[in-house]
């Protein structure tokens, strides 16, 4: 949640949270998480909203997937998504292809 404060205070949206861009650093006594892979990262100013479609299908919040415009609330749904793996063991939704997602 630190991670997600960091961004909305820096104006950023991060659009592919999921388990892999997740780091753990364990160089201290103290393990750290780590936001990683920034490659469809954007800026957005508190009004603006992003429309382009990206992501990986488990994590992306329904408004991205149905082309919608969205902003930082969407990386909200993605580590909803996280920790729902986390506890049940398998995404929030299954299928075959994108699609089906």
């Amino acid at each position: 949640a630190a991670g997600l404060q960091v961004l909305q205070e820096k104006n950023l949206i991060h659009r592919d949270l999921k388990p892999q861009n997740l780091l753990l650093a364990s160089t201290s006594a103290t393990p750290l998480m780590k936001i990683g892979d920034f490659g469809f990262a954007r800026s957005l100013t508190p009004l603006q909203l992003a429309d382009t479609l990206c992501g990986s299908p488990y994590y992306m919040a329904p408004e991205i997937i149905q082309s919608q415009k969205y902003d930082a609330k969407a990386d909200l749904w993605s580590v909803g998504a996280i920790l729902y793996q986390l506890v049940v063991g398998k995404p929030p939704f299954d299928g075959n292809s994108q699609l089906q997602v």
